[in-house]
């Protein structure tokens, strides 16, 4: 897809946002290091307006370090080494494919940006990905991931507020918890901001593509996998007093299918659109918090089934899921009171983890007790739970968090019960606390299966077993 068409598809967007605690469309460099945000309950709180900003501060702060007697270049430069490590192994289950799973992925990244302090400010973001990622569900399976990110930008200085334009392949996230998007995609984003007495406003219109079945970026991956997504949103932080935020989004996504052929008669043409919010306030100048968001989905489906008996080739559907947060928290402690509620007829995001409830570390939620895929259909998903993090020091050394998720959940095959028991050591190596961290898990689950099963004959049924789980979830990264 071209930048013109690109550009010609981008649908209206939304959000609306209240607070520093604030989110909008995004693409940043720490998404490589978001397994540290578990230990304030999974969600990114920091509005970013644009991948470089990070790089702004870091060149302000040296013009500022070196003087104003000395000359400083329009040039900057700046290279990263990102390294990622995961693994995840979980046991549980009545069948033999399921009892044991687990996968274990390492990744380098090295990003190099550049940015010219000209009129325009243009900016260029290169960062190329190798790893490589084994694993077992049903079967085991190795490969190699080759991917890269590739990002250039330019301000927009004759627009009031501080508006940018930036095209090519990056990480998005799209909301706060990622129930819609949480991954990478070739995209075109327009962005504003504008700060007035106090608060920030903002916008950001976006078009794109992206592949939510693979892990490797390849021709066949872009030509034949991908989908294109357009949307954007409407966002307004409060900074003074009651801080408070709000993020009013809407995006809609489409498969790349062309007019079928005889062959493939049988492949879809799906069309799925997100319109939703999400919100948080502090109860006047207290530590206590609410969180509120959620979203409605709408999906369509033109199956192309021309010489089928079925009768009816379109499929639509209204599916719907929210949130809710009440919460405590100061410089060493945080609780939190929470609840996920997805339709009965299911939900799904296009791409990526989630990040609420314990996300990937969780049995429930996550790498789940009854789908390969976590972001497959879960009918009527309702789960409450309680999260408790504790700040502190050890042996001299700050930056260790001891975080445990209590969760009750309505699945699939039943009502299930898990606690989570996180450790989080943020600043390894590193004299900044946000540049390195390591995370350790281990999730118990108890499961009451719904059905009954037959015993002895089909007319005799009595309750199933119950089922226990039991996952670990390991997550180091690195920026040198």
């Amino acid at each position: 897809m071209t930048v013109s068409k690109s550009l010609n598809k981008i649908y209206i967007l939304t959000i609306f946002t209240v607070g520093n605690l604030s989110l909008q469309a995004e693409s940043y460099s720490g998404h490589r290091l978001d397994d540290a945000l578990y230990k304030e309950g999974g969600g990114r709180n920091v509005s970013v307006s644009k991948r470089i900003q990070e790089f702004d501060t870091e060149i302000s702060k040296s013009i500022s370090e070196s003087g104003a007697k000395e000359k400083v270049s329009n040039n900057h430069w700046k290279v990263d080494l990102y390294s990622q490590a995961k693994f995840r192994s979980q046991k549980g289950g009545l069948s033999e494919d399921k009892e044991s799973r687990y996968e274990a992925l390492g990744a380098v990244e090295p990003e190099l940006l550049w940015k010219n302090n000209s009129y325009i400010q243009p900016f260029v973001v290169l960062a190329p990905k190798i790893g490589a990622v084994q694993s077992q569900i049903v079967k085991n399976e190795k490969f190699t991931i080759y991917d890269f990110e590739g990002i250039a930008g330019i301000s927009l200085p004759f627009v009031p507020g501080n508006t940018f334009l930036q095209t090519g392949r990056g990480f998005q996230r799209l909301d706060k918890y990622g129930l819609v998007f949480n991954s990478r995609m070739n995209f075109v984003e327009l962005g504003v901001n504008y700060e007035w007495l106090g608060n920030a406003f903002g916008f950001s219109l976006l078009s794109g593509n992206y592949s939510s079945d693979t892990k490797t970026f390849t021709t066949s991956d872009y030509k034949e996998q991908r989908r294109n997504i357009w949307g954007g949103n409407l966002n307004f932080q409060k900074k003074k007093g009651m801080q408070a935020y709000g993020n009013l989004y809407y995006y809609r996504s489409q498969s790349n299918k062309q007019i079928p052929t005889y062959f493939d008669s049988f492949e879809p043409l799906e069309s799925i659109s997100y319109l939703g919010a999400d919100l948080g306030t502090n109860i006047g100048d207290s530590d206590f918090y609410i969180e509120l968001g959620g979203n409605s989905l709408q999906t369509y489906q033109n199956l192309y089934l021309p010489d089928s008996y079925q009768s009816i080739t379109e499929n639509k559907k209204a599916l719907y899921t929210s949130y809710g947060k009440f919460g405590w928290k100061d410089s060493n402690w945080r609780f939190e009171l929470a609840g996920l509620v997805q339709s009965k007829e299911g939900y799904y995001s296009l791409s990526g983890p989630l990040r609420i409830m314990g996300g990937d570390s969780s049995i429930l939620l996550g790498w789940n007790t009854y789908s390969p895929r976590w972001n497959e259909f879960k009918p009527g998903l309702q789960m409450g739970g309680v999260f408790l993090n504790r700040a502190y020091s050890m042996f001299g050394i700050s930056g260790w968090h001891t975080s445990l998720f209590l969760n009750s959940a309505n699945i699939e095959i039943g009502r299930g019960y898990e606690g989570i028991l996180h450790f989080t050591k943020k600043g390894l190596f590193s004299k900044s606390e946000d540049a390195n961290f390591l995370l350790a898990s281990v999730a118990y689950a108890y499961v009451l299966p719904r059905e009954k099963v037959a015993y002895i004959i089909d007319e005799i049924q009595k309750d199933q077993d119950a089922r226990e789980y039991l996952k670990f979830y390991f997550s180091l990264g690195f920026k040198f």
